[in-house]
């Protein structure tokens, strides 16, 4: 509703250029910057409902592992990264899920 008053009060807002996600959080995957793109966008008809935002790539899990298939896909890139290693292995106890070795 107020996008709706803003435009018949012929309210401009300010422009500014965004900065990329990836670069304020460089550590999220791929998957998570998607996510959050499209949650944040500035009017509501374009933000995914809840029930759309589970069907995400981001929040698929693999039933084996009981942690987020982008995590569980990317094993040998974790594995060979330690930092990438570190985060699954925080994600893992997080989740109470086992990290394979």
């Amino acid at each position: 509703e107020g996008h709706k008053l803003a435009s018949a009060m012929n309210f401009k807002y300010p422009q500014f250029s965004p900065t990329p996600l990836s670069q304020l959080i460089p550590n999220a995957s791929p998957q998570a910057i998607q996510v959050m793109q499209d949650m944040m966008h500035w009017d509501p008809l374009k933000r995914p409902t809840a029930a759309q935002a589970l069907q995400y790539p981001y929040f698929q899990v693999s039933p084996e592992q009981g942690i987020p298939l982008h995590v569980y896909t990317n094993a040998a890139d974790n594995f060979a990264n330690p930092q990438a290693q570190s985060a699954a292995q925080h994600h893992a106890v997080a989740s109470h899920a086992p990290v394979r070795r």
